[in-house]
């Protein structure tokens, strides 16, 4: 399920505040406008703030309200509530004492299959549920002055606090405040424990241990001791993980992590993470008793591990202003691995920070603002953003133009091209570096872009600027119409001359050229060309089945880009065939050929930089790039004019 609304009334500063909720939200604002109310509001329909005489809006005696609205209803969901995973590990473990016994496999299969039917059937109807017909609900959380709070289902059905908890998709809260007074306090959640409980909420149904054959019973401890070598197994590879993100935030090997168990409990296995410096081996350092600096890189460090193990636990984190104690640097680095996370699980959180914000879709931004003591939502448009952001002209108006990008791998390219291309007319070298400021958006429908834009469109402002973006698929001229409604309606006016919309799906479509691939990586020209030309006719024929609503964007999106010739996107091999074989009718040549381009675009530090650097402009003039070199052409030129 996915949580798609926050209602909160008469909480606190917020009288009634009603938010959409994306896979990544952000909330912005000025200190003590109402950012962590919110949070807050959540936390206590979860249970994990109390609510107080003092949390009642204003001393209002009405009741406090706070609504959460859920959609994307599924199976699993359903299966949470009656704990299927646990009936499923129970069944898998009398399976492995059957000894291969297909016979009863079969019937405990069978008995598996018919218990789980039966709790859900029950399950849909205790949550008052009309699923699978309806896959929307909310759940509302009551509390007046007095008496205990109520929980409503669709704002009819009584429901009890247990029951909504193993129901909706559970919270993990990483609060601003990260205090090692408070990181050691024994026995409650703290930032650095919830987080590291992720890397434990694994799939641990076919997770057994192999018992070895006694006469007598096996003692507690004999039994824990076993249950103990299971579990230094999963630290081992923890640490590893750990460590090269850890090493990598801190950009040295000085200190590495350590993942071990913590003993202190006596019915559970429980994790403690601790630093070790590398000229002090012997010497453990708790990380929970580390500054806040230390632990925002290992809170990073934890999130990009998570991200590895690619467990898809279905959770909501609520974060306070995830760039604490963070360098610019690793400010990307955090909400780059909170885009990578939230595309299984959700996150909302607050910042103050232009990166962190800059990286979030325009549409999951809300500013907050406050009135007579009353927090409030106001317009998240460009001119408040800027205004809470603190962005000054002068932040990107350092050169003599702007040139607007999507993504890195863009960025690369462009500022490689024009600086070839300047030197190649004779404007000199580094023409990048002393004239155009590239500005990667990850999107034009981040904040980022709009933000700048905006400032560029004030009245002061003479500089040019220009869009450059891929098509996605979409025609030229409907994808350019659609950027400029999409501008005009967030207060910025693209002409049709500032925005350059590129004819391919991507960048990498650019590179899938016969002979630029035969020329840089030493692919067969005529197995080259088969591979191109059938991923072009594959990509076109679907693309044209998208445009008449015959086939689905989001199967042409996932299947179809340029990427999926240059990389298995970490997909599964099984998938990569299947992919392959059904939407491409792919032979044995043309996944050959496929294969080796892999290999050689991934043995490349910077496989773009690579192939610019073994080309000419004369040669990209041959290849498809010649439609991005002229585009980057007339930049130049207007650029190098406006000197004049």
């Amino acid at each position: 399920m996915k949580l798609t609304n926050v209602e909160i009334k008469n909480y606190k500063s917020i009288r009634h505040i009603d938010l959409y909720i994306g896979y990544l939200t952000a909330i912005v604002g000025k200190n003590n406008y109402g950012k962590s109310a919110i949070l807050d509001g959540i936390q206590c329909f979860y249970g994990e703030k109390q609510i107080d005489d003092d949390n009642f809006h204003l001393g209002t005696k009405e009741g406090i309200e706070i609504t959460l609205t859920f959609s994307e209803l599924g199976d699993k969901d359903i299966e949470r509530y009656f704990d299927y995973k646990s009936m499923r590990r129970k069944t898998l473990l009398k399976i492995k004492e059957s000894n291969g016994d297909k016979s009863k496999e079969e019937k405990l299969l069978q008995k598996l299959k018919e218990t789980r039917d039966k709790k859900f059937t029950e399950s849909i109807e205790k949550l008052n549920l009309s699923y699978p017909d309806e896959q929307e609900f909310t759940i509302s959380f009551h509390k007046a002055k007095s008496g205990n709070g109520v929980y409503k289902i669709n704002n009819d059905f009584i429901l009890s606090r247990g029951d909504v908890l193993k129901f909706v998709s559970p919270i993990k809260v990483i609060s601003a405040i990260r205090t090692p007074d408070k990181e050691t306090t024994a026995g409650t959640k703290t930032n650095m424990k919830e987080l590291i409980s992720l890397l434990q909420d694994g799939d641990n149904s076919k997770d057994f241990i192999e018992v070895p054959q006694f006469d007598k019973k096996l003692s507690y401890d004999e039994l824990k001791e076993l249950i103990s070598q299971k579990e230094e197994k999963k630290c081992f590879y923890l640490t590893e993980d750990l460590t090269r993100n850890f090493q990598n935030a801190i950009n040295t090997d000085s200190l590495s992590v350590r993942v071990k168990i913590d003993n202190t409990f006596k019915f559970d296995f429980k994790y403690k993470t601790v630093l070790i410096d590398k000229d002090l081996p012997d010497r453990e350092i708790d990380i929970l008793s580390c500054g806040t600096g230390l632990q925002s890189m290992m809170i990073l460090s934890i999130l990009q591990t998570y991200i590895k193990m690619n467990n898809n636990s279905d959770f909501i984190l609520l974060i306070e202003e995830p760039e604490v104690y963070l360098h610019p640097s690793l400010q990307r680095k955090m909400i780059n691995t909170l885009n990578s996370i939230s595309e299984n699980n959700q996150f909302l959180l607050t910042t103050h920070s232009p990166i962190i914000v800059s990286k979030i879709d325009k549409s999951n931004v809300h500013c907050v603002n406050k009135e007579s003591g009353v927090t409030r939502l106001v317009d998240a448009s460009a001119e408040n953003i800027i205004d809470e952001l603190g962005i000054q002209i002068t932040d990107i108006l350092n050169k003599n133009a702007v040139v607007f990008v999507e993504g890195k791998d863009d960025s690369i390219l462009f500022k490689q091209l024009i600086d070839k291309i300047a030197e190649n007319k004779g404007y000199g070298v580094h023409f990048t570096d002393r004239q155009i400021d590239i500005i990667q958006t990850d999107g034009f429908d981040k904040m980022c872009f709009y933000a700048n834009a905006k400032i560029l469109h004030k009245d002061a402002v003479r500089t040019p600027f220009w869009v450059i973006t891929d098509s996605d698929g979409v025609n030229v001229e409907d994808r350019k119409r659609f950027l400029i409604d999409k501008g005009l309606s967030n207060g910025v006016r693209l002409l049709s001359d500032q925005l350059k919309v590129l004819t391919e799906y991507a960048i990498e479509s650019y590179f899938l050229d016969h002979t630029l691939l035969n020329t840089v990586f030493g692919i067969e020209l005529e197995a080259a060309q088969k591979m191109c030309d059938r991923y072009f006719l594959k990509y076109e024929e679907e693309r044209l089945k998208v445009q008449r609503n015959q086939a689905s964007k989001k199967n042409f999106q996932q299947n179809f880009k340029p990427k999926i010739i240059f990389s298995n996107l970490g997909k599964q091999p099984a998938t990569i065939e299947h992919i392959l074989t059904s939407y491409y009718g792919a032979d044995e040549e043309f996944k050959s050929t496929r294969t080796g381009l892999i290999q050689e675009w991934e043995q490349k530090e910077e496989p773009i930089s690579y192939v610019l650097d073994k080309l000419t402009l004369e040669q990209l003039k041959e290849t498809k790039m010649v439609e991005i070199v002229s585009l980057l052409e007339d930049v130049v030129d207007i650029v190098q004019e406006n000197q004049r």
